[in-house]
């Protein structure tokens, strides 16, 4: 699962943090997570020229294959999401959780009827130009 922090990663970062008293790995994997799915400093990401709406979105979901950018870098850590170091599941309902970790296992949402899109992680990172649709 390359879209999953590595477990052997998850080890030694572990192991590291019992040696400095830090026993709460827990709370550090989500922060390092974010790191490491944060894009290079020289990425540059330009929002659609004409954004589709989020009802125009929506029906392209149901059309086309949904993508990252180039530059974008998406991690997992279990069923988190994180995308350009943000945690895409925040507050999300369950068919858009369900999209992102398709986007991060997969590296392309295929079509798919998804509900609740307008206010979404999903539409946000379209908007930002983190998400394309394939040609």
């Amino acid at each position: 699962n390359a879209e999953q922090l590595p477990e052997e990663l998850i080890r030694q970062i572990t192991l590291k943090l019992r040696k400095l008293k830090l026993d709460h790995v827990d709370h550090f994997l989500p922060g390092i997570t974010a790191y490491l799915s944060e894009p290079k400093q020289q990425a540059f990401f330009d929002s659609p020229i004409k954004p589709l709406s989020p009802t125009q979105f929506t029906q392209n979901l149901g059309l086309k294959k949904l993508i990252p950018h180039a530059q974008t870098r998406i991690l997992s850590l279990g069923n988190e999401v994180f995308c350009n170091g943000e945690n895409m599941n925040q507050g999300q309902t369950k068919d858009i959780t369900k999209a992102w970790q398709a986007l991060s296992a997969k590296k392309v949402l295929s079509p798919r009827k998804i509900q609740g899109v307008a206010k979404s992680s999903l539409y946000e990172a379209y908007i930002a130009g983190w998400l394309i649709f394939e040609s």
